[in-house]
This record gives structure tokens, C-alpha cells and sequence, in this order.
């Protein structure tokens, strides 16, 4: 039976309070979330000799999490990963967005839902205790058309599974995403790499990009190149290679296209700690999974055991459409109209 509670955090520069909620089940797994941003702070994970370790980057200090530029832990949207050139067509109205890196709108722009105060509530029901956040993205924030409501409902189970299920709503058309981009690493985030973890992609597939990181259109096999992950292998067994793909974006930063199963929520794939005393399992209805392997990481302060993060410290899963959908035709729809509900799920399982 979940139980959460309920602490103060901080306080934003304009005085508005962020809520910190804890989530605990009977094991002793516990998850830390606060408003700003719906950042998972923490999450800590029994391992089978009794003892726990938490498994995701982040801070103490609110003020590195206004700074930090690397999403740690966020809630992201409205458009998880890249839209190209910051504008896409719809109908024959072209919508300019906010620009960051590259020219392109990544991760919903520089204000996106990680640099927004969601407000938390906790629900009950007969599995015990959620958080539901909810954020309403105003239309033509950061270019968007449209009011689109969002609630985020964060579930943390006796079988030591943490779910968001993501609901939306908007009154126009617009492109939405949704996703959630913690960095784990699972031999505790205190462990200074995650090369020697273990890795398997359910894919057979990687959306190809450009030298602007945006989808080129082409779906590129994975058999035989550093993009196989369709068998456990160590994250930095190929991460080196001279694979163009690699070259662009300085190692793994790609979206596989997830095989798809008859089942409510398909199984994305799985990572092993690299002493092998922890397994996460992702299952998601989501078509594509973005793993990034903590190739560029810009730490806005110490981390939570008092030191600087270094690139591939961490790395994300990040279950979601696939990058750049509103400019490729052949991409799964992402445009989410008025009248219909955007409603995704995504669990992370340890063992």
C-alpha cells in the first residue's frame, strides 16, 4: 500500500511554494517528486541484501534545479524531444515555436513543463495512495496553439513499479508529446559511470538523424551496427565506434522504434547495474523510446552527494513519440485535438 507525504521544498524567486511529495511503499521504495518541473528527485530502490540505493541524478537545492539545463527528472512537454527548425505545418498554418539548441524546439522550448510549476494533489484508491499533477499549458506558450490541460498521475506499487500515466485535453489543434526524463543509473547516483551497465532496446529500428539531430525520415535497421541492443550488452561495448550516427550526436541519443505487441503495454526494454544486484524493466504504449546515454552533462551545482555530475554519469529512457512527427508525414500522428483525451502510460519496474 502506497502512503504520500507531503513537505515544502523551497520557494521560487517569485515567492510561490514548491511542494516536495513522497511516495513509500511496504518495501521501503521510496519516490520523491516536487511541483516544479514534476521532478522525481529521488528514487530509492531495495536491492535483495537489505540494502538501498537511489538510482536517478538530481539535487538538493531548488536553485540548481531553476538553472539546470539538463532536464533532470522533469516532466517534459509540450513536445518531448526535437521539433526541426522550431516550426511545423498543419492545415497550410505554419506555427512558429521557441528555439533552443540547433535551431530546433527540444524538450518544448526554454520555458517547457521542466520550468513550470505543476500543482500536486493526492488521490486514493484501492491500490492506496497517488499523485496526480496537473499543469495548464496556456495556448501560444512557447508557440503552441491552444489551452491544453495536462495530469500527470505518478503510482508507485508493492511490486516495486513506478507508473505516469499522462492524460491532456485541448481546445485546438496542437502537436503534443509527453514523456519524462529522469537519469538513472542503477549502481547508485553517487557511481561515477554507466558504461558497465547492461542495456537491451526492444527494437528493431532507429529513426535516422541529421547533423541537427532531427530525423532524417528513413528507419534504419540496428542489425549488425552499435545500435543492437535486441540482446543484453554493455552500454559502452560500441559507444566508440566511428558509426556516423555516433559521430553526430557525440554517442547514443537516438529513438528506436519500439516492436509492438498485442498487449495493453508493450516491453520496451531492460538495464542491468553493472554488479548486477538491479534490473529496471520499462513497458510503455508508446511507439518509440529515446535512449540517451549522458553524452553532454552540464551539472548547475553539486549533486546530491556533493559533487559535480560528469558526462555519462546517467543516461534516460525516454518513451515517447518519435522526434520531429509534426514535419514527417509517415510518423505516427501526434496532434491532439480538441474533443479527444491524450492518454499514455509508462512503467519503470525494478528487481
Amino acid at each position: 500500500m502506497t502512503v504520500i507525504e507531503k513537505n515544502k521544498f523551497g520557494t521560487l524567486p517569485d515567492g510561490r511554494e514548491v511542494n516536495l511529495f513522497s511516495l513509500e511503499n511496504s518495501n521501503n521504495m521510496r519516490a520523491e517528486i516536487i511541483e516544479y518541473g514534476g521532478i522525481l528527485v529521488r528514487l530509492i530502490v531495495p536491492l535483495e541484501n537489505g540494502s538501498f540505493r537511489d538510482v536517478v541524478l538530481g539535487y538538493d537545492n531548488l536553485n540548481y534545479y531553476i538553472e539546470d539545463k539538463n532536464y533532470f527528472g522533469a516532466l517534459i512537454g509540450r513536445y518531448g524531444n526535437r521539433i526541426g527548425g522550431a516550426a511545423y505545418t498543419y492545415r497550410g498554418e505554419e506555427f512558429q515555436l521557441d528555439s533552443n539548441p540547433q535551431g530546433n524546439c527540444l524538450h518544448g522550448g526554454r520555458a517547457g513543463f521542466n520550468k513550470q510549476l505543476w500543482s500536486g494533489r493526492i488521490t486514493e484508491d484501492k491500490t492506496g495512495e497517488a499523485l496526480v499533477l496537473r499543469y495548464e499549458s496556456a495556448d501560444g506558450e512557447s508557440g503552441f496553439p491552444g489551452n491544453l490541460d495536462v495530469n500527470v498521475t505518478v503510482r508507485l506499487t508493492e511490486d516495486n513499479r513506478i507508473s505516469f500515466e499522462y492524460k491532456a485535453e485541448t481546445d485546438q489543434p496542437s502537436p503534443v508529446n509527453l514523456t519524462q526524463h529522469s537519469y538513472f543509473n542503477l549502481n547508485g547516483e553517487d557511481d561515477d559511470q554507466i558504461l558497465d551497465h547492461k542495456l537491451l532496446i526492444n527494437g528493431d529500428q532507429i529513426t535516422e538523424i541529421n547533423q541537427r539531430m532531427i530525423p532524417t525520415g528513413t528507419f534504419t535497421g540496428v542489425a549488425g551496427t552499435a545500435f543492437d541492443f535486441r540482446e543484453l550488452k554493455t552500454i559502452g561495448q560500441d559507444i566508440n565506434q566511428s558509426d556516423k550516427q555516433l559521430v553526430i550526436a557525440g554517442g547514443y541519443d537516438h529513438n528506436w522504434v519500439l516492436n509492438q505487441s498485442d498487449n495493453e503495454m508493450n516491453y520496451a526494454g531492460m538495464a542491468v547495474s553493472g554488479d548486477d544486484k538491479l534490473k529496471m524493466k520499462v513497458y510503455t504504449t508508446k511507439p518509440g523510446m529515446q535512449f540517451y546515454s549522458g553524452n553532454s552533462i552540464a551539472p548547475a551545482g553539486p549533486g546530491k552527494a556533493e559533487r559535480l555530475y560528469k558526462d555519462r554519469e546517467g543516461f534516460c529512457l525516454e518513451t515517447q513519440y518519435f522526434p520531429d512527427s509534426p514535419n514527417q508525414g509517415h510518423f505516427p500522428d501526434t496532434i491532439l485535438k480538441p474533443g479527444e483525451l491524450y492518454n499514455q502510460k509508462t512503467t519503470y519496474s525494478f528487481y
